[in-house]
C-alpha cells in the first residue's frame, strides 16, 4: 500500500475555494463510492465512514483506513441472531410422539 500524507479531512480544511472546483468534488464523490461499492461487494462493511477515515492524495485517489468497527456479512448475521436470543448451534429437534 502507498503513504498517503492526508485524510479528506485535512485536504478540505487546507484547500483554497479556487483551488477546488466543482469536478473536483465529483470525482472525490465518485471514488468515495466505487470504495464503498468494492467493500460491500466482498461483504465488508465499514461502519465508521467520515472524512477522517479517507485518506486522499494529490491524484484524488481515495483509500478508507480504520476499520476497526468494520464487520462481515456473516459476522452482522451472528450478531443479529445472538441479539434476539437465537441459537442455532447444538438445535435437536424431538419427536413428540
Amino acid at each position: 500500500m502507498d503513504y498517503v500524507a492526508s485524510d479528506l479531512n485535512k485536504m478540505l480544511s487546507s484547500v483554497k475555494e479556487d483551488e477546488f472546483s466543482e469536478d473536483h468534488a465529483k470525482l472525490i464523490c465518485y471514488n468515495i463510492l466505487c470504495a464503498i461499492a468494492f467493500m460491500h461487494s466482498a461483504g465488508v462493511m465499514h461502519r465508521d465512514i467520515k472524512p477522517g477515515n479517507l485518506l486522499i492524495n494529490d491524484k484524488l485517489d481515495i483509500q478508507i483506513c480504520d476499520f476497526g468497527l468494520g464487520r462481515t456479512e456473516l459476522a452482522e448475521e451472528e450478531e443479529k441472531k445472538e441479539s434476539h436470543g437465537v441459537n442455532t448451534e447444538n438445535t435437536t429437534l424431538k419427536n413428540s410422539d
